[in-house]
C-alpha cells in the first residue's frame, strides 16, 4: 500500500521535530551537565546523560518507523500521547515566558518549535487517509468522504 499524503506529512513534521529537539538538547547540554555534577549521586555517572539522549532518540525513531513505515496503532497512540505531553510543555513554556523565567532564547525557540511540530505531526494521524493506513477506517467511510 502506498503511504497516504497525511502519513508523508506526519513523517516530515515528526522527523523535523526530532532534529530540532536534538538541537534543543544541544543548547541545554552544558546546563544539564552542571546539574548532574551538582548531584552527588549523578556526578560520577557522566555516561548517563548521553545514554539517555541516545535511548530517547532510538525510541523516537522506532515510533517514527512503526507509524510512518509499518503502521502500528500502538505506535500511533504513543506518538499522540507524547504530542499531548509536548502540548502541556508548550503551555508551561508560555507561563515561563509570562513570568520572565524562561531558559535561553535558543532553547526557548527550539523547544517551542519542536513541540508545535510534534503536535502538528500527531494531528496528521487523525485524517481519514491516515486512519485507513492504520486500518481504522472502513472503506465506506472513505467513499462518503469523496
Amino acid at each position: 500500500m502506498l503511504r497516504p499524503p497525511s502519513i508523508v506529512r506526519f513523517e516530515r513534521l515528526y522527523l523535523a521535530a526530532v532534529v530540532i529537539g536534538l538541537a534543543n538538547t544541544g543548547f541545554g547540554w552544558a546546563q544539564s551537565m552542571r546539574g548532574f555534577a551538582r548531584n552527588p549521586m549523578l556526578a560520577e555517572m557522566t555516561w548517563l546523560l548521553p545514554t539517555l539522549v541516545a535511548v530517547g532518540l532510538v525510541l523516537r525513531l522506532t515510533l517514527w518507523y512503526f507509524t510512518a513505515r509499518r503502521p502500528s496503532l500502538v505506535a500511533k497512540w504513543i506518538v499522540v500521547a507524547l504530542a499531548a505531553i509536548a502540548a502541556v510543555g508548550l503551555l508551561l513554556l508560555v507561563f515561563a515566558l509570562a513570568s520572565g523565567s524562561s531558559p535561553s532564547p535558543a532553547a526557548t525557540v527550539t523547544g517551542a518549535l519542536s513541540g508545535v511540530l510534534h503536535v502538528a505531526a500527531a494531528a496528521c494521524l487523525f485524517r481519514n487517509d491516515a486512519r485507513q493506513w492504520f486500518g481504522e477506517a472502513a472503506d465506506e467511510d472513505l467513499e462518503n468522504e469523496e
